[in-house]
């Protein structure tokens, strides 16, 4: 902590040792912080080498120290952990940043070279899942890490050879999944920093159909948003929704909600996301929280609001000798709609149970519906106004990042209004 406080202000060279002086009269232990500052430097000029396909201010947005600012020693380590999780360079070796000694004809002032190796950011991935929520699922995506929309070929070989429309740090992704259950299908682009500034952008089109026991949904539509990132902590986004939702081949004993909205319906809805996280790594966190509040207005035959709240927090029980760690992750979240439970279409409330609830099937810890064919209590779930969620899980990996050992508690209830009725907890 010490070290991280002089880096701030400049001294790179700081050193801070401890020494314990013993009273031996007495059962008392003097401790003694001896530090050395050396010399506060500015920073200088930042250099960017290896980045061949990349553009520099691709790289330097990531790079948290500025020219005529204090060295910031922790500033360099947040940039190195930033460039690493970036995912647009390679591993092994990977991202370094190093400052680089006083030049004697600019004293007090030492520059800073960031060294890079690209990677292939291009992939196409085929693969299949099977799993209690989707059935039996294919996929099939095409998705560059690295695309730049504005970086149109100048010749055929360019193209072919993969150096037209890359470098811009952008996400480009066309993805195809057909199953039995669940057939998805999307273009999508996002941009984390559009025109090297602080702002983000995304735009998706997509096709999506659901086969549910008791009915066929189908949703097609567009989503678009815009963000802001405040510092490396605190994120706002603001996402637009547009879309078609039809149902099909409702069953005669189905619920009685879901005959109220079995005709077309379009939602519009615009929403606002506030977000906050401190995580050490975004793929694999051992430390650090995530809190997160939204709030959105969809407009539908009905209009309503959805109100939203989520954190959760990692922690590192302990590491072995491989680097291996023992992870505690804790979330919760809580979804509210203000309006009677008549106002939402069913396919809008809030649902419990599968993935999101683990020991529950898919949608088993939600409110169920009246049969629309003799009036009485159903099994087929229609959601509700309010969700509660609280869970629990520390997870052991066994061979790398490959495989692992998950003990979990999950709890948490779905109703028509805010309350605690029917508190579910499962264990697994």
């Amino acid at each position: 902590l010490i070290e991280d406080a002089y880096g701030k202000l400049g001294y790179v060279d700081v050193q801070v040792r401890r020494r314990e002086m013993r009273d031996t009269a007495e059962p008392l232990v003097d401790t003694v912080v001896v530090i050395t500052e050396g010399q506060r430097f500015l920073t200088g000029e930042v250099r960017i080498r290896g980045n061949r396909l990349t553009r520099d201010d691709v790289v330097r947005r990531e790079v948290q120290v500025q020219p005529e600012r204090p060295l910031d020693q922790t500033a360099i380590d947040e940039t190195e952990r930033r460039l690493r999780n970036r995912g647009l360079f390679a591993f092994q070796p990977p991202p370094k940043v190093t400052i680089q000694a006083e030049d004697p004809a600019n004293p007090g002032y030492r520059d800073v070279l960031v060294e890079v190796e690209e990677t292939n950011t291009g992939s196409i991935n085929i693969g299949g899942a099977v799993n209690s929520d989707a059935g039996v699922l294919a996929t099939l995506s095409v998705t560059q890490r690295n695309f730049d929309v504005t970086d149109t070929p100048n010749s055929w070989s360019e193209l072919w050879g993969g150096d037209a429309f890359r470098g811009g740090g952008q996400t480009f992704s066309i993805t195809a999944q057909p199953g039995t259950r669940v057939r998805n299908f999307s273009i999508s682009l996002a941009d984390p920093t559009v025109n090297g500034s602080d702002y983000s952008g995304s735009a998706s089109v997509y096709f999506r159909q659901r086969v549910y026991s008791p009915y066929t949904e189908e949703r097609i539509g567009t989503r678009l948003a815009l963000g802001r990132r405040f510092g490396t902590r605190w994120n706002l986004n603001t996402p637009l929704r547009i879309e078609n939702v039809g149902l099909d081949e409702i069953d005669e004993d189905a619920p009685v909600d879901y005959f109220d909205v079995e005709d077309d319906t379009l939602l519009l809805g615009l929403g606002a996301n506030i977000s906050r996280s401190t995580l050490d790594d975004s793929i694999r966190p051992g430390s650090g929280t995530v809190t997160e509040f939204g709030v959105e207005q969809v407009a539908a035959d009905s209009s309503f609001q959805k109100l939203r709240a989520e954190w959760m927090g990692f922690y590192t029980l302990r590491q072995d000798f491989y680097e291996r760690k023992t992870v505690l992750n804790i979330r919760t979240r809580s979804e509210w709609i203000p309006q009677d439970t008549e106002e939402v279409p069913f396919y809008e409330r809030y649902y419990l149970g599968g993935r999101n609830f683990r020991g529950f099937d898919f949608r088993g810890a939600s409110p169920v519906g009246i049969r629309n064919d003799n009036g009485e209590v159903g099994e087929d779930p229609i959601g509700g106004n309010f969700l509660f969620f609280l869970g629990a899980e520390v997870e052991q990996p066994i061979y790398e990042d490959l495989l692992s050992i998950v003990a979990f508690v999950d709890s948490g209830t779905v109703t028509a209004e805010p309350g605690f009725d029917e508190y579910r907890v499962s264990v697994g």
